[in-house]
């Protein structure tokens, strides 16, 4: 996620720093490409964020007070994501 970060923000600041004139100009507009590439590494990176399971820890700690599970495996349900 930083490197998208950095990405957009050097991007947009090169690019207006060299913004003058119409149209598409490879001389001018390169950094505008560092910036699109900088807010898809960013999109990209809330997408698999949103795509993670929230892990359940009440249901794990029930699962360990009640004997079901060591609390090796409760640390690593925790750690994992609630998967088992």
């Amino acid at each position: 996620m930083a490197g998208g970060v950095v990405a957009l923000v050097v991007g947009l600041v090169l690019w207006t720093l060299n913004l003058t004139g119409y149209g598409f100009r490879w001389s001018r507009d390169w950094p505008l490409l560092i910036a699109l590439f900088g807010i898809y590494e960013l999109v990209t990176h809330i997408r698999r964020e949103k795509r993670k399971r929230p892990v359940d820890v009440r249901s794990v700690l029930k699962e360990l007070e009640e004997g079901k599970i060591d609390a090796q495996e409760a640390l690593k349900r925790i750690e994992k994501g609630g998967k088992k």
